[in-house]
């Protein structure tokens, strides 16, 4: 694999840590929260969705990676920015609630570390490989010849049909 697809499955495992941290926070705060009304546990029960939906989709961002699928990648990368846009509001909601600064600083955190997974897969789908990870190799173009014409393996490119 190529540096910027292993970068891609590296942000999308930590992508399905994120969903398995937001879904634990969400239950944790519905069990500790027994004595106060449902209508105030729906920033958890919001928890609980994203999580399950992020833990899902972080499967279609490594099988993207993996398979250099740029249609997959745009579709992960773009619902990982749509989540990560519902993640920043429920953490607004919790931080206004006096007793939920921990909890929403957490899942600042995920929503951040989720963005920059999106970004990455959205520069990946757009330039492909990005050339700057092959440290140490020279690019002469397609075929990787030289201007002595043999290629940067020592063998001599065979142009017979």
């Amino acid at each position: 694999m190529a540096c910027t697809t292993c970068l891609v499955v590296f942000f999308t495992t930590l992508i399905t840590v994120n969903g398995i941290i937001l879904f634990g926070v969400g239950v944790t705060g519905i069990i500790q929260d027994k004595d106060t009304a449902d209508y105030h546990k729906a920033p958890e029960f919001v928890l609980i969705v994203l999580g399950v939906t992020v833990f899902a989709l972080s499967f279609l961002g490594t099988y993207a990676a993996i398979k250099k699928s740029e249609c997959k990648l745009y579709s992960f990368a773009s619902a990982m920015m749509v989540l990560s846009f519902f993640q920043f509001i429920t953490a607004v909601v919790l931080f206004a609630r006096k007793d939920s600064k921990v909890t929403a600083s957490i899942v600042l955190i995920t929503a951040v570390i989720q963005v920059v997974g999106a970004v990455l897969a959205y520069v990946v789908a757009i330039y492909g490989e990005i050339k700057i990870c092959q440290i140490g190799q020279e690019y002469y173009g397609p075929g990787d010849n030289r201007s002595d014409g043999n290629r940067s393996d020592g063998n001599r490119p065979n142009y017979t049909a």
